[in-house]
């Protein structure tokens, strides 16, 4: 399966993997920790292994590359 990293921070990648479902999401990654999140709800869907506190900055990561992430769902999932 395709995918395409849109951010690695501190050990942490984000991406969008092609021909994945819906809804709408990236998949978080690295340190201990995985989870899918919502980029149109802009909620996690799951996660695991990530502390609330982790979770804030990863949204806040997230957010921040939010336009690069529906723009690569979008391409693969035409």
């Amino acid at each position: 399966m395709h995918m395409g990293t849109v951010v690695g921070i501190n050990g942490i990648k984000i991406k969008v993997n092609a021909k994945d479902h819906n809804p709408p999401h990236c998949h978080v990654e690295g340190r201990g920790g995985s989870g899918r999140y919502d980029i149109y709800k802009m909620e996690w869907i799951e996660v695991s292994g990530y502390s609330k506190s982790d979770q804030t900055k990863l949204e806040t990561v997230i957010l921040a590359y939010i336009d690069e992430i529906r723009e690569l769902w979008s391409e693969y999932h035409e």
